[in-house]
């Protein structure tokens, strides 16, 4: 439809009725689906002052409709319907492409595919976008060769808090002590990057189960009176130290701002403690463990990566002593005595078993009269006892037992 200029408001309002009834798109007809082309022509126009000038421009809109069956495609349409004229487009998965071929207008249809991070969005679940559920304990230094460093006490002794063993790559550590660990780069990493320490089990099949204090300790209130993580098992006694739960694995761990060392040094050391023993029934339950501390960007980009054994006990240089002897054997929580010690009539045996009588003899001073007679009285308990039958033991045994249930 073409009219002379200027405009009146009664041909805008036919115009623009009938684009918005034109404009139909994806409306269904008797079972048909039903389209809407829209093209314009490029126009200019001139405008004058002077109510003299007669001056006119045209300006033409073509509206092109035309229906299809809802099971055809928009290029079998195309193809079939005699509209050569009319570009067809091909619907790809990735994008829509445009034909080479175009109706003869001054300004083209174009169609836009699409945004692919809304589809993207759609169908990006969870797991998909976070990190894997067991963190890895591979040594990683990365380009600013982030390094753990321990030192032992000047004077080791059974009662140090910690001790470090460079054989086994071990970390011995009492109970609540403050045990420090410092760190190193060899250049400065980015502004805001943190050190995170999280223990995990290291056999495969406690791996995937996160690390927590027992409940004994967890609900104590000698280390848990106005501490926000009563159940961390790592802790730090930096002021702006973060303590983290991860939502889907529910690992936990302690987050440091990196710091830059002090003129003169290369190492940062900060001060850590360990909140349950290995041996600690619900809690580690005499499980290895193995404490990660990683250099990460303010992006949870992992810049560097080291590990260390931690057990955590009541002598940490008995234990470490006894562990390099021979790596294998399990720690021991206590002493076991193989001497076993009868008081009483009832001094049978001494050792863990019988032992054969032999013919060596030994000289024993003793000082004070009673004591030697007392003595006395036990030799000769001791050398009875080895003539004494079986049977006449087991029966005094016997007598002697109903005499103290009376």
């Amino acid at each position: 439809m073409s009219q002379d200029l200027p405009l009146s408001q009664d041909s805008f309002s036919r115009i623009w009725n009938l684009i918005e009834e034109a404009d139909n798109i994806g409306a269904a007809t008797n079972g048909e689906q039903q389209y809407t082309n829209i093209a314009s022509r490029l126009t200019d126009y001139a405008y004058s002052s002077d109510q003299n000038d007669q001056i006119a421009s045209t300006s033409t809109i073509e509206v092109m409709r035309y229906s299809l069956p809802t099971q055809d495609t928009i290029a079998e349409l195309f193809s079939g319907s005699g509209l050569d004229q009319i570009p067809t487009t091909v619907l790809t998965d990735e994008s829509l492409e445009l034909p080479t071929s175009s109706i003869d207008l001054h300004q083209n249809i174009q169609i836009e595919p699409p945004s692919s991070d809304d589809h993207q969005a759609a169908n990006d679940v969870g797991p998909s976008s976070v990190g894997p559920s067991i963190p890895s304990n591979t040594e990683y230094h990365g380009e600013y060769e982030f390094q753990l460093g321990f030192e032992n006490p000047k004077k080791e002794t059974k009662s140090a808090n910690w001790t470090y063993s460079k054989d086994l790559k071990k970390l011995y550590v009492s109970l609540f002590k403050s045990c420090p660990i410092k760190y190193k780069t060899i250049t400065a990493p980015p502004a805001g990057s943190l050190i995170r320490a999280m223990p995990i089990f290291m056999k495969p099949e406690y791996v995937q189960e996160p690390v927590t204090r027992c409940v004994n300790h967890a609900q104590g209130k000698e280390t848990n009176e106005n501490h926000e993580a009563p159940t961390h098992l790592v802790r730090c006694e930096h002021k702006l130290a973060q303590y983290h739960t991860a939502p889907l694995t529910e690992r936990e761990s302690v987050v440091i701002p990196y710091e830059s060392p002090h003129v003169g040094s290369d190492w940062v050391t900060n001060l850590y403690q360990f909140m349950c023993y290995s041996s600690c029934s619900g809690g580690l339950n005499r499980r290895n463990v193995q404490v990660i501390f990683t250099l990460e960007a303010r992006t949870g980009e992992v810049l560097g990566r080291s590990t260390v054994e931690v057990r955590i006990c009541a002598c940490p240089g008995r234990d470490r002593r006894a562990e390099e002897r021979d790596p294998t054997a399990k720690p021991t929580t206590g002493t076991k005595r193989g001497a076993k010690v009868m008081l009483g009539a009832e001094l049978v045996s001494v050792g863990p078993g019988k032992k054969k009588r032999d013919d060596e003899l030994f000289t024993l001073q003793i000082h004070g009269r009673d004591n030697y007679e007392h003595l006395c009285k036990i030799r000769d308990c001791l050398e009875l006892a080895h003539f004494l039958p079986q049977n006449v033991i087991d029966d005094f045994k016997a007598k002697r037992g109903q005499l103290n249930t009376q």
